[in-house]
């Protein structure tokens, strides 16, 4: 909906969410509306209310730079026990940092994000902030 035209609900589809909020904890959204009624003018930067009805789920991302493998057998490294250990995993959607973790990860799984080229399954690390 739109301040504009209280009584008149627009359809639309989300192009784009940030993937941070702003310093009013809010996070920025971009979303296509078909603007074909002429006697409704909607214009590019309006605010609106936005009610989303889909059932949504909630997604495992990690940073690109954790990716491992190829495309077709992605993997990461995660720490377990001090130790790390090569997983693989099946990817969804992405963007230019993030990608989405379908299946072999969980929620608290720590994915090692640098250093690579000095790691192979089963060798100690430590975690270093």
């Amino acid at each position: 909906t739109n301040d504009l035209y209280p009584d008149k609900a627009f359809r639309g589809r989300i192009s784009y969410v940030a993937e941070r909020a702003g310093s009013a904890h809010s996070y920025l959204v971009r979303i296509v509306v078909p603007n074909t009624d002429n006697r409704l003018v909607i214009r590019a930067g309006m605010y609106g209310t936005v009610t989303i009805n889909k059932n949504l789920t909630t997604s495992l991302l990690i940073p690109r730079i954790a990716l491992l493998g190829s495309a077709k057998n992605p993997q990461v490294f995660i720490i377990r026990d001090s130790a790390v250990a090569l997983v693989n995993i099946r990817t969804g959607r992405s963007n230019l940092s993030s990608i989405e973790v379908e299946q072999g990860l969980r929620a608290g799984d720590l994915v090692v994000t640098s250093g690579h080229i000095n790691l192979a399954a089963g060798s100690k690390v430590a975690i270093v902030r």
